[in-house]
């Protein structure tokens, strides 16, 4: 079980270069060798779901949020998630459900890209229930638990279990709490192991020397050098 090689998914783009979730960062990532991206989904109050950073936007002097501003009022630098699959042109797609109104529409462009170790676009969330609903509702697209190891009420075996059970597909856990045992864990239960937050060269090589299958990095340039040393490129 696993994903040989492991996707590289440019979060929010490429930040360091470039806007946070912006056409630019993305299209820079895809260039500097990231085989992903990912980004935060929300839907704007007249029903278009955005990929932004955050879920309110600066106007002059003040913020708003996304949910309480129409498409048309927005940045036309926000993108919204049509262009945004545009722009990943075949690439992975990470896209974490920051307001579960966006659901569905995550859900129209995950249906047709496979499932399980054949998906391309990916439903990140952090919610145990909510992922139930949705799986129950959605059997056909990719689900990825997003959480902390200390918040699993019940231990990562037993959460490992309950995500087989439930046909949840990954767990996506930030760096310090992967080990090479917890990966070979979670595979023993046929669950993919996706690594966030992963800044600095040491955590990206670390990562791929435990066998995660993707790596989450806002600095997609450290990410292809890491897959090249790890021979995953």
């Amino acid at each position: 079980m696993g994903l040989d090689p492991p996707i590289a998914f440019a979060h929010h783009g490429a930040p360091a270069h470039e806007r946070p979730s912006s056409a630019a960062g993305f299209e820079l990532a895809l260039r500097l060798g990231a085989s992903g991206l990912a980004a935060s989904v929300w839907e704007t109050r007249d029903g278009v779901p955005v990929a932004a950073a955050t879920a309110a936007i600066r106007r002059g002097l003040r913020r708003r949020a996304l949910a309480n501003s129409t498409f048309a009022e927005l940045d036309t630098e926000v993108l919204s998630l049509d262009a945004l699959c545009d722009i990943a042109r075949g690439a992975h797609l990470s896209l974490d459900v920051m307001d579960v109104n966006a659901f569905e529409a995550c859900a129209d462009r995950a249906r047709a890209s496979g499932s399980g170790a054949d998906a391309s676009v990916w439903i990140c969330h952090r919610d145990w229930d909510t992922l139930l609903r949705w799986r129950s509702s959605e059997p056909d697209v990719a689900l990825v638990h997003v959480a902390e190891l200390e918040t699993l009420p019940h231990g990562p075996e037993r959460h490992g279990a309950d995500l087989a059970a439930a046909g949840i597909d990954a767990m996506a856990l930030p760096y310090r709490n992967w080990s090479r045992g917890l990966v070979t864990l979670f595979h023993r239960f046929e669950r993919l192991a996706f690594g966030r937050d992963a800044i600095h060269e040491r955590m990206l090589d670390d990562l791929l020397a435990m066998g995660v299958d993707a790596v989450y990095s806002a600095h997609p340039d450290r990410m292809t050098d890491a897959f090249q040393r790890a021979g995953k490129a």
